[in-house]
């Protein structure tokens, strides 16, 4: 799969808008902009994909009981541990204040399950060696080939995924199947 960094030198002159300042990861608008170009540019449409939604969990508690400072080195840990799971092959963006979104490319829809797998690995043990534990929810959605979405309505699957799965009893939440993270 090609390096997503990229699509940074090719977006337009106002691609400093397209960034999240703290996370230095693109915003909405630049995680649609480079997810769409993904697709596009590496033949994803043709192939499976996974769009992850989460959120940090308890950051509005954490910034008023502990401080900003806090909150954003949470933020800061979500987006060193989103980087070092899926690397260069996917795009990451922040979204909103607590949420954060991926796009990926998978061989096969069991390989999307997979890709939760790797990240809940990345979560516990990180949380293993930090003061402060890091507590995500999300939503998964699966981009089946053969049924093109766009990424907008994929986000819009995948927080009603993660927000019935939060409703639930908190986790991450395959739209297309079961939970995948207690």
């Amino acid at each position: 799969m090609k390096s997503v960094s990229p699509l940074r030198s090719r977006l337009p002159t106002h691609s400093m808008s397209l960034i999240d300042e703290l996370t230095q990861l693109y915003n909405r608008e630049g995680f649609i902009c480079a997810g769409e170009e993904l697709l596009d540019m590496s033949g994803m449409r043709e192939h499976w994909a996974f769009l992850l939604s989460l959120k940090v969990e308890h950051l509005k508690f954490i910034n008023h009981s502990l401080g900003r400072t806090v909150g954003d080195s949470l933020l800061i840990r979500t987006t060193n541990l989103l980087r070092q799971t899926f690397r260069k092959a996917a795009v990451i963006g922040r979204l909103g204040a607590d949420e954060f979104a991926v796009l990926g490319r998978a061989a096969s829809p069991s390989a999307c399950a997979a890709v939760l797998a790797q990240l809940d690995e990345a979560i516990d043990a990180d949380n293993s060696s930090a003061g402060l534990n890091l507590s995500v929810s999300g939503g998964f959605s699966q981009f089946d080939p053969r049924y093109p979405v766009s990424i907008t309505e994929r986000l819009t699957q995948a927080d009603t995924a993660m927000k019935f799965r939060a409703f639930q009893e908190g986790g991450i939440y395959d739209e297309s199947s079961s939970a995948s993270r207690p």
